[in-house]
């Protein structure tokens, strides 16, 4: 059902961003120190998730934005000229 919702590839990012915040809380709850390629390992995943989200924010937006622009081929958004030429062809006819 979430994956419906966000897609595949955000329950795939969401996931990966647990496992570092797990990593992590275990480490500072059992008070284990944590070796440096844990630490990268740990960060290269928390930033990667956090840019993921704001691209994906950014791309939604985008989307978003490009719905809302009038077609400008539309009938409905005919120029003064064309909406005359046509009424003047039919007037002829």
């Amino acid at each position: 059902m979430t994956i419906k919702a966000t897609g595949a590839v955000t329950a795939s990012v969401a996931n990966t961003a647990k496992r570092a915040i797990v990593i992590v809380g275990m480490a500072i709850a059992l008070g284990n120190p944590l070796k440096f390629e844990e630490k990268v390992g740990a960060t290269v995943a928390i930033i990667g998730v956090f840019l993921y989200s704001i691209i994906d924010e950014l791309v939604k937006s985008s989307k978003g934005a490009a719905k809302n622009k009038p077609d400008v081929g539309s009938p409905h958004f005919a120029s003064p000229a064309r909406s005359t030429r046509s009424k003047t062809k039919k007037m002829q006819d």
